[in-house]
């Protein structure tokens, strides 16, 4: 195995936040036009990606009882997974370019950190920022690296979220590249507050987390998992959260390692991309709080494994949510 591979101990989750056109259960549940509307000057000419992401993030901090005048703000963070970085942005800079029409405004969303920026700027968050755009594993680094810096740092939480905006240009490039079926346009934000944990009864806690890429073996699953639930009972439920084409090679590869027979979020909310690890780890810990509405596919477990595989980049990741 090479890359980084972490486990994870003593984080509460004390907040979760989601933005996009689907409900919990998959089902439509449209974006209205005015939801993505700010009336900062800056946002005029902001993406789309970054709209998802402000609302999201705003979700998590209000589910986390964060108020805004909460002097927490001054040391708090954000650390986004922007799966695929700006490529929308990046595509129609280049069309203005050729096309002699280039503008300062397109070009500044060109940055895969403006929306991590924009969060910090509009929720007042002073601490530590940064980006991963790291394919379907985006999320997972945002995680592992929250929880270093939260463990080795001052500050009481850091936001970790993933947003992900499947538009037309996108969904053509990666049909070339991985061959089936054109996926569908589903978009979605979604984000975790995080906090040292305090031990209190029934706190969410992430206390077991890995990932990694594989080298010189063809699964890097197995060891992933094993790494990230090092030292901690084994998970009662499983949520499959990777590459939807994967998820059933992916559950079956797992019930070998957790002997849990496991839930596909692919069934659930259908091919999201990029966004599913996240939005994975979001109904996880919502199922773990008796909060996923409207109905959660059986009473709360103890403890939840989200995992899944990035084919492409063949990387894997695993990460532990757990009730005290």
């Amino acid at each position: 195995m090479s890359g980084k591979s972490t486990t994870l101990r003593r984080c509460a989750v004390t907040g979760t936040g989601l933005f996009g056109p689907f409900d919990a259960e998959g089902g439509p549940n449209p974006v209205p036009p005015d939801a993505l509307a700010f009336e900062h000057p800056g946002l005029r000419h902001a993406d789309r990606i970054t709209r998802f992401c402000l609302r999201g993030a705003s979700d998590a901090l209000l589910r986390a009882g964060v108020k805004p005048d909460d002097p927490a703000r001054d040391a708090g963070g954000v650390f986004l997974g922007n799966a695929l970085g700006a490529f929308e942005a990046d595509l129609e800079h280049q069309r203005r370019l050729t096309a002699g029409t280039a503008s300062p405004a397109v070009f500044a969303n060109t940055l895969a950190n403006v929306a991590a920026g924009w969060i910090a700027i509009l929720e007042g968050l002073k601490g530590p920022m940064t980006t991963f755009a790291s394919g379907l594993l985006s999320f997972a680094d945002a995680v592992l690296a929250a929880h270093r810096t939260l463990s080795t740092g001052p500050g009481r939480f850091l936001l970790a979220g993933s947003g992900y905006v499947r538009q037309d240009d996108v969904r053509r490039t990666l049909h070339r590249f991985r061959g089936g079926p054109v996926p569908p346009a589903k978009e979605a934000a979604s984000f975790l507050v995080l906090e040292p944990a305090t031990g209190r009864p029934g706190e969410i806690l992430l206390d077991g987390g890995a990932a990694a890429r594989a080298a010189g073996i063809a699964d890097p699953l197995p060891i992933v998992v094993e790494r990230a639930l090092e030292d901690l009972p084994r998970p009662d439920a499983v949520l499959v959260a990777g590459d939807a084409g994967r998820d059933r090679e992916t559950a079956l590869r797992l019930e070998g390692v957790v002997e849990t027979p496991a839930i596909l979020l692919s069934d659930i909310a259908g091919d999201l991309g990029e966004a599913a690890p996240a939005l994975g780890a979001v109904l996880a810990t919502r199922w773990l709080g008796g909060d996923w509405a409207p109905e959660p596919p059986s009473p709360p477990p103890r403890a939840v494994l989200v995992a899944g595989l990035d084919p492409c980049a063949r990387r894997a990741f695993a990460l532990r949510f757990g009730r005290r």
